[in-house]
Parts: structure tokens; C-alpha cells; sequence
């Protein structure tokens, strides 16, 4: 994913929000940059074209020309919250958000068309998670995919699939590598994929698919859009093709290009394979290549062990070795040199889930936690050891007829000199289960490496599960402590739905007061798909 993510773009997700909710809010907040707007869209297209129409961006706020904060509904239950700091630049967002996007087009076609699920996604330390909720059993399916490590699969995953569609109520960890295997097999996982024509902020993109048997894929895209700075038009293609089944069980090979305006490039190379042995024990290998805008490269390698101690707690042991390429212009000259890093990345991780699922809402508790050392050395001699603890905890419970969720996360790096915290205090949420009415509260803050301070308070209230209008708040107050300056960001408004055949209309107001300057603006997002 390259090297931006030492300092994470983070999104914050909130599992299994609400039974009832639609989270239809469609509303774009001060979007001077279609970057990563154009990415958030894209999964919105996906979602959009398999029929989950409730599918839309609730906000993307820049704060700065490179800072954003990003709201996000991929479905009835989850809401995306998104921002980044300066360090990152929005192309590493793209990989990420693009890789994401192809896992949750996955998990799509492998549903039926009458199955109504949700999807977020989070960025964390090189990590994206898609996390997927089914709209009739009311529970999370996790699916990682690393870019500093092998493929993880979450056995809640395997194990809410496999009790709904095949009628098995217990799963061995055995099976934890089984999924994608099993998801390409299942008569219901051959779908036809259909072209996509996508409205951007100024732009169109046409998505064609061509789809043949179980994983084999081949998806192309061509689209304009209009340059920041207003003068011209940036055209831009992608490819991407996936030959998993043409391999056995546990191997597979993905290899993807895309082009982007400028006649930058993006090429990303990638092939795994996993063995699970016995009950407990699995095996997994990988290897990566990535080159992004002709300006640096990525090559890694790496392996890892899981060992289950119960159904319930798992360890997870890693070894990665990336070397990273970077071509720097000489300032007041026009030599360019080469920079050369090796990192060696040790990785040790522990897991512990205890939820009891119910059809309307689930109880209990999870937590994560990992810690790694990266002992990194450069082609001029410079060497720098960084140790790195995360953990992550969720707990769900439900109290009466309203059900309540909190989940927090923290991560510590010691650089040698200075040392970095991304502490999110927590996200909040308590939503009324059942009823022909929905309502959801939350609270969310979190503070940031560069000492980026948020918290949001929100409220949502529908009719029933699919009547419009619907009614939204949502106020937020930000805070950058090193200039002490504050935003605060108001969305309000009613959203209003037409739909004909294949093509949906969503319109909403939504203003920013950032910096003392108020601006507004009303935003159009239509999304249209041909069906065959």
C-alpha cells in the first residue's frame, strides 16, 4: 500500500448499527476534490447496481486540501466514518478503498439477489476490513485483507455463511480457510455481471464487466473528469482481473492496473496460498508487488502461523520482508536518485470473541490485539527500530427494545525519538430495534497521530425500512491542536428518492461552516445500470 501508511488513514466503522435503519442520508459537505470522493462512489456504484438502493455518501468534508473527514451509508446497517491527515496522500487511500471494493463486489455476487446486505470499511495500519452485515440474521461478517501479511478470514465470517445457507451451526477452525473456496463453488456465486454507468462530482465512469465461470473475472473501466484546477479534463482507465479458480484450493493470483490522469500508473501484482492443518494449525504465504506513479515500488514477501486455542481464542504469528524503491528529484536540480529501505516485520496477534447472535440483536463481547516490530534499514546506513501495539475492542448488548454498541480502538509506535497514539475513545451507538419506526443516536470521537481531535453527534429517524422521506442531523466538531483551530460541520435535510426501472435520483442539502466561512451546496447523485 505503500509507504504513506507508516502514518494510517483510518475509517471507523460501527457493526450491526441498526436492524431497522435504511441509512439513506445522500448528502456531499464542501467536496473540492473528487479523489477520494470518486472512490467512496465507486462502492456506493457496486452496492447500488446488485439492487441495495439505500446505498449513499452522507458527507466528505475537507477540512484541508489534503485532510478529510467522510461519512459514508454502503447499506441498511452501516454507517462509514472516514478521515485522514496530511501525511497521507489521497492516491495510497485509492489502493486501499479499490481493494476493498473488489472484496465487497465479491462477497455480492455469492448472495442472492433478494438477500439484503451492508458493507463498511476501515483502514488501519495497512489493514482494509470489509465488514458485511446480512439483513436477516442481523450479524457482522469481517474479512481482512493485509497488505503488510497474508489474507486473514475472520471464522465469524465462515461461520454466519455457512450456518445460513448450508444449515451448519458449528464450524471448526479447520474451516477458516475454506471460504473463498466455498463461495466460488456454490451455484449461486456465478453472476452476470452487468455495465455500470457512474456519475462523479463533474465526471462519468463506465464500469464493464466480464464475467466467466465461478471467480474468474475481468472488469475494465473508462471515465473523464474535470482538473482541480479547472482547466481541461483528466481521462482515466482501469483493469482488473481475477484467475483464482483456475488454481487449487488455497492458491490464487490477482493482478491489476490502473491509469490514472497524467499518465500516472498504478500496477499491483499479488499471490497467496493458505493450508490449514488439522483442527487448528494454518499456514499462510504471500508475495506482493506494487509500483505507483513511476515514482516508487513495493516488493514484499511474507508468511505466518495460526494456531486456534479454543473456537474462541486465536494466535497469530508473522514474519514480512518489504523492500521499497523511491525516485526523489535533487531540489535546484534535475538529477533524480534512487532511495532504497528493507523493513523486517515480526508480528504477534491475539484474538478473543464471545458473541452470542440472536435475529435481532447480538450480545457480547471481542477483542484484538497485536503487536509488531519493524527493524528497518535504508541504502545510506540509517537503521530504525519501531515497535507498534494496537488492540481493538467491541461490545454489544441489547437492553429492552433499544440495542447498544460501543467499540474503541488504540494504537502506540515508539519511532526511537518520538512516539505517535491513535486513540479512538470510542464510538457510541443506541439504536431502537423492531417496530415500522427506526431512530439511531451516536456519538463518536476519536484523536489522531497529529493530535486531531473529533467528535460527532448524530441523530437519524425513517418512516420504516424503505418510505421517504427520511430526516437527517448530523453535527460535528473538529478540532487540530498544533494551530488550534476548530471546524464545525452541520448536515440537515430530507431525502428524496425517484426511481425508474434501473435509475435513481437522490438530492440533498448539506452545509459546512469551516474556518468561520459558511458554504453550501446542493448535490446531485445519480447512478444508472443496464442490465442483460
Amino acid at each position: 500500500m505503500g509507504k504513506g501508511y507508516s502514518q494510517p488513514a483510518h475509517m471507523f466503522y460501527a457493526p450491526a448499527a441498526l436492524a431497522t435503519d435504511t441509512a439513506h442520508c445522500p448528502t456531499l459537505i464542501a467536496a473540492d476534490s473528487a479523489t477520494i470522493a470518486r472512490q467512496l462512489l465507486r462502492c456506493v456504484a457496486a452496492w447500488r447496481d446488485k439492487g441495495y438502493l439505500e446505498a449513499s455518501i452522507d458527507s466528505l468534508v475537507f477540512t484541508t486540501p489534503t485532510r478529510i473527514l467522510a461519512r459514508a451509508h454502503l447499506g441498511p446497517r452501516y454507517r462509514v466514518m472516514a478521515f485522514s491527515n496530511d501525511s497521507i496522500s489521497p492516491r495510497h487511500a485509492t489502493i486501499a478503498v479499490d481493494a476493498a471494493t473488489a472484496l465487497s463486489k465479491r462477497i455480492a455476487e455469492s448472495l442472492s439477489p433478494n438477500d439484503r446486505i451492508a458493507v463498511s470499511l476501515s483502514i488501519h495500519d495497512s489493514t482494509v476490513v470489509a465488514a458485511v452485515t446480512r439483513d436477516s440474521i442481523a450479524r457482522s461478517l469481517l474479512i481482512a485483507i493485509r497488505q503488510d501479511g497474508p489474507l486473514k478470514l475472520h471464522d465469524r465470517a465462515l461461520r454466519a455463511l455457512l450456518q445460513y445457507r448450508l444449515g451448519v451451526s458449528t464450524i471448526a477452525p479447520s474451516d477458516l480457510g475454506r471460504l473463498e473456496t466455498i463461495l466460488a463453488s456454490l451455484p449461486y456465486a456465478r453472476a452476470i455481471h452487468a455495465p455500470v454507468l457512474e456519475f462523479i462530482p463533474g465526471g462519468a465512469i463506465l464500469h464493464l464487466f466480464l464475467a466467466a465461470r465461478k471467480a474468474n473475472t475481468l472488469q475494465a473501466g473508462v471515465g473523464f473528469q474535470p482538473r482541480p484546477s479547472g482547466k481541461g479534463v483528466d481521462f482515466y482507465g482501469s483493469a482488473d482481473i481475477d484467475l483464482r479458480s483456475l488454481f487449487k484450493q488455497g492458491e490464487r493470483l490477482r493482478a491489476s492496473w490502473r491509469s490514472a490522469r497524467r499518465n500516472e500508473h498504478d500496477i499491483s501484482v499479488r499471490a497467496a496460498w493458505n493450508r490449514v492443518y488439522g483442527s487448528a494449525w494454518g499456514v499462510a504465504l504471500e508475495t506482493t508487488f506494487t509500483r505507483q506513479d513511476s515514482t516508487a515500488s513495493r516488493f514484499a514477501w511474507g508468511a505466518s502461523v495460526r494456531f486456534a486455542l479454543t473456537p474462541f481464542q486465536q494466535i497469530e504469528a508473522g514474519y514480512l520482508h518489504e523492500q521499497l524503491t523511491e525516485l526523489r528529484r535533487i531540489a535546484g536540480s534535475q538529477s533524480i536518485v534512487a532511495q532504497r529501505a528493507q523493513s523486517y516485520k515480526y508480528s504477534l496477534g491475539f484474538e478473543l470473541e464471545r458473541m452470542n447472535y440472536s435475529l435481532d440483536w447480538p450480545q457480547g463481547c471481542e477483542a484484538h490485539v497485536k503487536a509488531t516490530i519493524a527493524d528497518r534499514r535504508s541504502s545510506d546506513g540509517g537503521r530504525r527500530v519501531l515497535l507498534s501495539v494496537s488492540a481493538e475492542g467491541e461490545l454489544v448488548a441489547a437492553i429492552g427494545g433499544f440495542g447498544l454498541q460501543f467499540q474503541g480502538n488504540a494504537r502506540y509506535e515508539n519511532r526511537n525519538i518520538n512516539h505517535a497514539h491513535d486513540l479512538q475513545l470510542g464510538t457510541l451507538e443506541i439504536a431502537r430495534i423492531g417496530g415500522a419506526k427506526s431512530i439511531r443516536g451516536y456519538l463518536e470521537s476519536a484523536i489522531a497521530t497529529s493530535h486531531y481531535a473529533m467528535a460527532t453527534l448524530g441523530l437519524n429517524w425513517a418512516i420504516n425500512a424503505w418510505a421517504m422521506p427520511r430526516l437527517f442531523t448530523d453535527v460535528g466538531l473538529f478540532f487540530d491542536s498544533p494551530r488550534l483551530r476548530g471546524a464545525l460541520s452541520v448536515g440537515a435535510g430530507i431525502v428524496a428518492q425517484a426511481s425508474a426501472g434501473t435509475l435513481t435520483l437522490d438530492i440533498a442539502r448539506g452545509f459546512a461552516l469551516m474556518d468561520a466561512s459558511p458554504r453550501g451546496d446542493w448535490i446531485l447523485h445519480m447512478t444508472a445500470s443496464v442490465r442483460f
